[in-house]
């Protein structure tokens, strides 16, 4: 006899466990990435051209 609405006991554990991994590795996803860029030695790419010079454009 098979009951199709009823779950295992193990399946709330499971569950409970697979939602805290997943949040695990968000939690750390963020902290590394804080991390790298709370450091500083991330600079953003400077620009060639002078604010305010006309860039030359080849057709």
């Amino acid at each position: 006899m098979t009951f199709e609405g009823k779950r295992d006991e193990g399946d709330g554990v499971r569950e409970r466990i697979a939602y805290l991994f997943m949040i695990t590795i968000l939690i750390v996803l963020i902290a590394v990435t804080f991390g790298v860029l709370g450091k500083g030695e991330y600079q953003p790419p400077k620009e060639e051209q002078p604010k305010g010079s006309v860039p030359s454009v080849l057709a």
